[in-house]
């Protein structure tokens, strides 16, 4: 889609505390740092995913998430697409735009784009629920297994955060 440059001063936030999602197999932790930008430590596990686990610790800029990140398909189970068709979702998919998990392979237009897309498009959901704050972060995630239910929890309580401390500095 390309970038557009805006008048105003990107706004940062960093996290009081940390800040935590705790779900069985999801665990997300969001501690403050002052370094500028969001680092992001990422595992996932994909039941019949050839290369599993997945790993990546990434500093997220305009430039890694350009070169390593925004590249990254989504992906499916195969045994999944069906559903997911019927529940009216998948629209517009095709193995340009996806990748998907079937009996140990991974089957997609011209092989994966990175050994590791999997773990690398987890990381970009992560990002994109997050930013739902309405901020740019400075902090460091941790993500086990990460989904975008629980990102958007962890989003929510990362706006929670940041009001109630808007709210404080006003009074």
């Amino acid at each position: 889609a390309g970038t557009v440059e805006l008048d105003a001063e990107a706004k940062y936030f960093t996290p009081s505390k940390p800040l935590f999602v705790d779900a069985g197999v999801t665990t997300l932790v969001l501690l403050p740092a002052e370094e500028p930008g969001l680092r992001i430590s990422c595992t996932t596990s994909f039941k019949g995913c050839p290369i599993d686990p997945q790993y990546l610790d990434i500093v997220i800029n305009a430039e890694t998430f350009d070169s390593d990140i925004c590249g990254a398909r989504t992906f499916v189970n195969y045994s999944d697409l069906g559903q997911l068709i019927a529940m009216g979702l998948c629209k517009g998919g095709s193995l340009d735009a996806a990748a998907i998990i079937h009996d140990g392979a991974i089957i997609c237009k011209d092989g994966v784009r990175f050994e590791n897309e999997i773990v690398r498009h987890k990381i970009m959901d992560a990002i994109g629920d997050i930013y739902l704050a309405g901020c740019r972060i400075r902090g460091k995630l941790i993500a086990v297994c990460p989904g975008h239910p629980k990102n958007v929890e962890l989003a929510g309580k990362l706006l929670a955060m940041r009001q109630s401390e808007m709210t404080k500095s006003e009074n």
